[in-house]
């Protein structure tokens, strides 16, 4: 049951993290996707009744047994070191302006909000839209100099 939870939740959202409240790393990544604007739901294992035993069929299913345990375009991508690393590279956010969420996204939700175990939906910066890359580049080479990479999101 708890494995089939889990690929239902990741197969109905776009971006995906299994967490843990009290989690810094769970925290950092969650705080990432949010400055970025990305659109996720949050799945606090902690908190549900079921939690062990989707963190163990998440384990099982992926062989990552910590968290954060996240999913891009039902995709899995792994934790904490995986999400900055992709984005130090570059890569997390065309992962997360190309990736689509399946049609059932909105019957996934309806189900999980009429039992218990309700995933939290997060929303970033409302400013936020899909970027191409070559915007993100241009961003990234005109904020160099020894402070933190800032992305610029603007309409053209």
């Amino acid at each position: 049951m708890a494995m089939k939870k889990a690929k239902e939740i990741v197969s109905s959202n776009v971006v995906v993290v299994f967490s843990k409240s009290y989690c810094p790393y769970c925290v950092k990544v969650k705080d990432l996707l949010k400055k970025l604007g990305a659109k996720f739901i949050a799945v606090e294992l902690d908190k549900e009744s079921d939690g062990a035993q989707v963190q163990s069929a998440l384990a099982e299913w992926t062989g990552q047994r910590t968290v954060p345990n996240v999913f891009i375009g039902e995709k899995h991508i792994g934790g904490c070191d995986s999400v900055t690393n992709l984005h130090r590279g570059g890569k997390l956010v065309p992962l997360l302006t190309v990736s689509k969420p399946s049609s059932k996204i909105r019957s996934s939700i309806t189900k999980a909000r009429q039992g218990d175990n309700m995933p939290t939906e997060v929303e970033g910066p409302s400013r936020a839209r899909k970027t191409s890359h070559t915007e993100l580049t241009r961003s990234k080479q005109k904020h160099k100099g020894g402070r933190d990479i800032k992305y610029d999101f603007k309409d053209t």
